[in-house]
């Protein structure tokens, strides 16, 4: 009775938010100590739009995997997204034209088809989204590679890539596009029957369908407004780099799948913690922003990084259980 009283008493002390918060502010000082250029503003700004683009990408895996489901497909997907986006670009620039809204609506409906054909081999298929999408990711892959030859698309018009100037005191605008895209889904999740169900098609698909819920119909939903956002990440990045090359995404499955679950989502589905994911997202940039401050050879900070995701893990494991315990 006394255990139970007191994990009530500090059961806040187990949310994964809080959590991940004391770790990036024990980091924090331990990097202030270290160097003192960690705490400069214009270093502190970088840590934020440097990581913007995992963030909108971190808030998308988050929706998807609520849904029970896995897409390491994401960094091809990406790429095609960016690819058909930068050439559209380009060809306008040819006709004289600029129409801006137009490359949003190109970077928005690639990602948007790419996610519905994904959604709908893993609904007829009938075989785990990790394996349709490990399939997908290679034919992606490949097909850029056979279309593009490995070129890289260079030479961007200059009212495309401006976008990434525009900033608010150093803050960009991707990173406020983050911002945005984390409270509709947080405000779609809380408040709209479409996040709900998804959350109950995550937590056990048999007994949605007992209540009338359409399991492949949200499936293929999700996987839409996955590929949608996948789109917004894509226009952003290449807008950004100013370029676009066939392997770009390269990896970005793993890293965002790890701070999915840092965020104290579950593998299985039935949880939608964007908040946490983002923090998980800034807590590894800002791993990789102190080791690269302090001058940590390269092959150091990727050991570093994969120690850390182990750790928090763990930790996440650990507050799962006090969250047990509490209830």
């Amino acid at each position: 009775m006394k255990e139970r009283k007191h994990m009530k008493r500090y059961g806040f002390l187990w949310k994964r938010e809080i959590l991940l918060s004391v770790c990036i502010l024990a980091l924090g000082a331990m990097a202030a100590a270290l160097t003192d250029e960690f705490l400069q503003f214009g270093n502190l700004v970088n840590i934020l739009n440097n990581n913007a683009i995992y963030g909108i990408l971190g808030v998308g895996m988050t929706l998807i995997m609520a849904t029970g489901n896995i897409d390491i497909s994401v960094g091809a997907q990406f790429a095609v997204s960016g690819i058909c986006t930068a050439k559209l670009a380009v060809w306008l620039e040819e006709a004289g034209q600029d129409p801006l809204w137009l490359l949003v609506l190109a970077a928005l409906g690639t990602g948007m088809v790419l996610g519905a054909s994904n959604g709908l081999l893993v609904i007829f298929l009938r075989l785990p989204s990790v394996i349709v999408t490990l399939g997908t990711l290679s034919v992606i892959r490949g097909g850029l590679y056979l279309v593009t030859e490995g070129a890289w698309m260079t030479y961007l018009p200059r009212w495309y890539t401006s976008v990434s100037n525009i900033s608010w005191m150093g803050i960009r605008l991707v990173t406020g596009v983050w911002f945005l895209v984390l409270v509709f889904m947080m405000v779609f999740f809380r408040f709209f029957k479409l996040g709900r169900v998804i959350l109950a098609v995550g937590n056990n698909q048999e007994y949605a369908k007992r209540i009338g819920v359409f399991v492949p119909g949200v499936c293929f939903i999700s996987f839409i407004l996955w590929g949608a956002v996948i789109g917004i990440a894509a226009f952003f990045f290449v807008a950004q780099i100013g370029t676009i090359q066939p392997s770009a995404g390269n990896g970005y499955e793993m890293t965002l799948i790890a701070a999915v679950i840092i965020g104290g989502n579950k593998l299985n589905g039935g949880t939608f913690k964007a908040l946490g994911t983002s923090i998980g997202i800034l807590l590894l940039g800002l791993i990789g922003n102190i080791l690269v401050l302090t001058k940590v050879p390269m092959y150091w900070q990727n050991l570093a990084t994969g120690i850390v995701i182990i750790s928090a893990i763990v930790v996440s494991m650990l507050a799962d259980r006090g969250n047990q315990r509490e209830i």
